[in-house]
């Protein structure tokens, strides 16, 4: 009985690093923060990289739901360079998605997320993973309509349109909203409302989509001090 219930020493950092993620997740950071300090430290005392590098990933996505940003951005880059080493390209790319949200959303640094996100195309590549290929190359795209680099813009749009993967409703809409932005900073707010009036027809919209499709027109209305199509 003593050895159902008690897991092998070598599977406690993997137990307490998932264990680390939940609480996180459920606002319990004391407790993730030990749980997580003490799932890295007897992963490093074990001789197994690969079980390493899921522990630091795993501690990276608990790091980042509790908004320690600066732990979650030095472990998962740790572990996208152990998963590189051992061959584990998707957990690598995965890892790598975490690194560039951070430098987006955190440290609002533009040229530091396109790099992360182009490193992951790369490691997907290698894993010959299409979904994280083009999920990579969708985020650099909407970089490049944040950031107002066009030629990255147009570049990356032919890039996505030519591929030959089923696109995803998601994806489709990703494209309009980054479209209506590139359209809107150019001035051509015409075009900008069409694009967005388009994907209102198309079935599967969401309502959160169509909230922020009706927002975004609505700015596009006030911008032409049409206050009435605003409201």
């Amino acid at each position: 009985m003593e050895a159902i219930h008690s897991p092998p020493t070598s599977l406690l950092p993997a137990i307490r690093a998932a264990e680390a993620t939940i609480h996180a997740v459920r606002g319990g950071h004391v407790t993730s923060r030990s749980l997580s300090r003490k799932a890295i430290l007897g992963a490093r005392k074990l001789d197994a990289p690969n079980s390493l590098a899921h522990v630091l990933s795993r501690c990276s996505l608990a790091a980042y739901y509790r908004g320690d940003y600066v732990d979650a951005r030095e472990l998962a880059l740790e572990s996208a360079h152990l998963f590189e080493c051992n061959a584990g390209y998707v957990s690598a790319a995965r890892c790598l998605s975490i690194t560039a949200a951070i430098a987006h959303d955190w440290n609002g640094d533009g040229a530091l997320a396109r790099a992360h996100y182009c490193r992951m195309t790369a490691v997907a590549e290698k894993a010959g993973h299409a979904g994280l290929v083009r999920l990579s190359i969708l985020a650099r795209f909407n970089l490049a309509a944040e950031m107002f680099d066009t030629a990255e813009y147009a570049s990356l749009r032919i890039l996505l349109t030519s591929r030959p993967l089923a696109q995803q409703h998601q994806e489709n809409f990703a494209l309009t909203i980054a479209d209506a932005l590139g359209s809107g900073w150019s001035g051509n707010f015409t075009g900008a409302d069409a694009a967005l009036a388009g994907h209102l027809t198309l079935p599967g919209v969401s309502q959160s989509q169509r909230a922020l499709i009706e927002a975004l027109r609505s700015l596009i209305e006030a911008s032409r001090w049409d206050l009435d199509a605003a409201r």
